[in-house]
């Protein structure tokens, strides 16, 4: 997310673990459309930031100076076995589904039905492996499976999955009759219930919400009024989506959702403070009225969310906020490296924070030169790996991890080393 002084949003950054979505990340940029970037204007007095606060996100309003599967959620709660007609029926719907390409959400959906049915174990991994094959996918399908493994063996979790699905394609109604049977499953369970407020208390403001639907983006706004800036946001998301998705090769295979708020509809929608302008939980949310520094500066801030979101959702596994951070601040059109990285200046290799401390997320800070010296730091160390192995080094980590490898992993065989090297190296030159 961007950095700023003034706002934080707060966001949730689901890293293609598909949201526990992975941990939240603020308002990120988004992808650029072959129509160019728009003319440049003069750079406005102050810019938004955005910060992974608890995996979420948060972007903040900061003056500029001269020269972001369920992990916090409950056990399932399991209830009598299965009818072996109901698992026939379940597994016959998962190999309908090898007819059609899917993605790891879907393959997780799917061995989620799989493991509720008491299947052979040769059945298991046949179609886990052919289920792991596949690349693509549609979120209906995925729906579709959450929905008969809940016929099958009824638990409060994958409610919650297919309450979290239903969310993603807007659909309130079905998202919240889902949470609300996960609370009745497990009305002890104060996580359902937290889930299950957020989603009435959004969807008790966007209800009046118009929609526009494009091929990769879906804009919500109310009103006439914030037409032009869903219009606006749209086309430079569309430009970002081609631009980062070249850079990386993440393209998200379902619709990223951005919603606008208008006065005080951001906070009762969100519960964000009052700082806060945007936030990405699976959804970009923008607080409209943080948007009136410009095109430029519009253009920064959806770019960054836009990687967040990408990465969030195209990627198995959990990504270091380190690596989030410096990516969503190098896609940025606007990227002034003298300004960003002027934080470093006057530090040594022991008052720099460790690898390790921008790895969370920057939560625990308050002092906002520490932020600032954060943010400035993970793009130092994002431009050190692009010059020991490339801009593509980054399509490669992410290709591995999509294999099955886990970041350490998969950073080693890109980068041959790893983040104990990393943080020495980049440190030393301190």
């Amino acid at each position: 997310m961007r950095i700023g002084l003034a706002l934080i949003a707060h966001v949730t950054l689901a890293c293609s673990r598909a949201p526990p979505p992975s941990p939240a990340v603020d308002v990120e940029p988004s992808v650029p459309t072959d129509a160019g970037s728009a003319p440049r204007l003069a750079a406005p007095a102050t810019r938004l930031v955005s910060h992974i606060v608890n995996g979420q996100v948060y972007i903040e309003e900061v003056p500029v100076e001269p020269g972001t599967d369920d992990a916090g959620s409950a056990p399932p709660l399991t209830t009598s076995a299965p009818e072996p007609a109901a698992c026939d029926q379940a597994l016959a719907a998962i190999e309908a589904a090898l007819a059609a390409p899917v993605d790891h959400r879907v393959v997780s959906a799917a061995q989620e039905v799989a493991r509720a049915c008491d299947a052979t174990s040769a059945d298991r991994p046949t179609l886990a492996r052919r289920l792991d094959t596949r690349a693509a996918a549609s979120s209906s399908l995925r729906r579709e499976l959450l929905a008969v493994g809940l016929r099958v063996h009824e638990t409060a979790s994958r409610a919650m999955m297919l309450g979290a699905v239903a969310d993603a394609e807007n659909d309130g109604p079905a998202a919240i009759d889902a949470a609300r049977h996960a609370v009745a499953l497990a009305p002890n369970e104060p996580v359902y219930q937290i889930h299950l407020a957020d989603l009435e208390r959004r969807y008790a403001v966007e209800r009046r919400f118009d929609t526009i639907v494009q091929e990769h983006f879906i804009a919500r706004f109310e009103g006439d009024v914030k037409k032009d800036l869903a219009w606006d946001s749209l086309r430079i998301l569309d430009e970002a989506w081609r631009r980062v998705g070249d850079l990386i090769d993440l393209r998200p295979s379902e619709p990223i959702t951005v919603v606008f708020y208008t006065g005080p509809d951001y906070q009762a929608a969100t519960g964000a403070r009052e700082w806060s302008g945007g936030q990405f939980d699976g959804k970009i949310r923008i607080r409209a009225s943080s948007l009136t520094q410009g095109e430029a500066a519009l253009r920064d801030l959806l770019y960054h969310e836009y990687l967040h979101a990408a990465v969030a959702t195209s990627v198995r596994g959990p990504v270091p906020a380190w690596l989030h951070e410096g990516l969503a601040q190098r896609v940025e059109p606007g990227l002034d490296r003298l300004r960003d990285l002027a934080p470093l200046k006057g530090h040594t290799r022991t008052t720099l924070p460790s690898l390790q401390d921008l790895s969370q997320g920057f939560s625990t800070l308050t002092d906002h030169d520490q932020v600032r010296l954060s943010y400035a730091c993970a793009l130092d160390i994002v431009d050190e790996l692009v010059r020991s192995r490339g801009e593509r080094s980054f399509a490669q980590l992410f290709e591995a991890m999509n294999k099955g490898k886990s970041f350490e992993a998969a950073f080693n065989d890109v980068y041959q080393s790893n983040e104990r090297y990393l943080d020495v190296r980049w440190r030393g030159r301190y």
